[in-house]
């Protein structure tokens, strides 16, 4: 099952300079109730390996260097695409359910941005006391449960 953005449309790459995105699965449980759970999914990742004996750089990479000890210690940051296709949400209750939809609501373009909108949309939509929602905290601050 494919990604959907908001607008309506299969999501099959990443517009440019997008960090990450926020999401909501609709997903069945077992005796037929539709739930649903608000996530966030970081769509690059950097990888710092240590630069090559040879002292070339890495194809599709970043020099950069530090100083340690007096030294310039040089290293390069080879950027990734994650498994963001196939990804289908981070929270243990959602992994014995059927996924009816997999839906983008919102890009974001840096780490900030991707935790802030992520709480915003958990609060809007009332995540957390909302008996619909699968969502059992926000920010590792309020927990469903908790909150009085």
């Amino acid at each position: 099952m494919n990604w959907i953005y908001y607008e309506g449309y299969e999501v099959t790459s990443l517009p440019e300079g997008v960090f990450g995105f926020i999401y909501i699965l609709d997903l069945e449980d077992d005796k037929g109730n539709i739930l649903s759970y608000i996530g966030k999914k970081q769509c690059i990742k950097e990888v710092k390996l240590p630069a090559l004996k040879n002292g070339k750089q890495r194809p599709n990479s970043i020099r950069k260097y530090k100083n340690k000890g007096g030294k310039r210690v040089y290293y390069d940051i080879l950027v990734k695409e994650t498994d963001w296709k196939t990804y289908e949400g981070s929270s243990e209750f959602t992994t014995d359910m059927k996924i009816i939809n997999k839906r983008i609501l919102r890009w974001c373009y840096s780490k900030r941005e991707l935790t802030y909108q992520e709480e915003k949309y958990l609060f809007t939509h009332n995540a957390i006391e909302a008996e619909d929602y699968l969502n059992v905290q926000i920010g590792n601050r309020y927990f469903r449960g908790r909150l009085r």
